[in-house]
């Protein structure tokens, strides 16, 4: 009888969150009563094997999940959370997309063990052009392109070499599957979730707080 692949779920919330202008971390900031982080980890918790978390220095939290410190960018904090377990397979996910559901997970889960490397993404609806000197250049073919989301999962092996490439070569990249690409392997598209739009502005999180009591109201329905 073949053993389950073990996964851990890596939640980097260590930033600053400065463009939010809540003065306190981002991944600490309450939604609708519960932090980002919270969300994040209730989210992911009953889906994988572990949860480790990325937390700025002095910080820590009182769920019973693993907590490192993270690093000073968030490739760094990254390195450090793959360096903290020995699951196969990883779940990399910004707590700043507080709206992930169980089926997008699983959707990834059963992605990452064929291919190795996934992140969730959504094709583009909206009409997409190439801006020149701040103006309209020429139009983006919108059928060949995605908009990118967390979770990216990944074995491992596989993205932890990529990551001591980019730390040897000195390569930033914006997300861990533009590292897994560069460096390791073709990364699968997965299809993510409109609802896993990403808190980063307060304008998002006017959006997010409205949303939220609706989000939370059908997972309290559900239970």
């Amino acid at each position: 009888m073949s053993k389950l692949p073990r996964f851990a779920a890596l939640i980097p919330a260590a930033g600053s969150g400065t463009r939010l202008g809540f003065g306190v971390p981002k991944a600490l900031v309450e939604l609708n009563g519960r932090t980002l982080l919270d969300r994040a980890i209730d989210n992911l918790s009953p889906l994988v094997d572990e949860v480790v978390v990325a937390l700025p220095a002095g910080h820590s939290l009182d769920q019973g999940v693993k907590q490192i410190e993270g690093g000073a960018t968030r490739q760094d904090t990254v390195f450090r959370l793959l360096q903290a377990t020995e699951a196969e397979f990883v779940l990399i996910h910004d707590a700043a997309r507080p709206f992930l559901s169980a089926k997008v997970i699983e959707r990834i889960k059963g992605r990452v063990v064929q291919s190795g490397a996934v992140t969730a993404a959504l094709p583009a609806t909206d009409t997409l052009v190439h801006a020149s000197g701040g103006f309209w250049g020429y139009l983006v073919d919108r059928s060949k392109t995605w908009a990118v989301q967390t979770p990216q999962a990944f074995r491992r092996n596989t993205i932890l070499d990529a990551h001591l490439k980019a730390l040897q070569e000195g390569f930033d990249a914006t997300d861990d599957a533009g590292l897994a690409s560069r460096y390791a392997s073709n990364v699968e598209l997965v299809l993510g979730d409109s609802r896993l739009f990403k808190v980063t502005t307060p304008a998002d999180f006017e959006l997010a707080t409205a949303f939220a009591q609706i989000w939370d109201q059908k997972r309290s329905s559900a239970q």
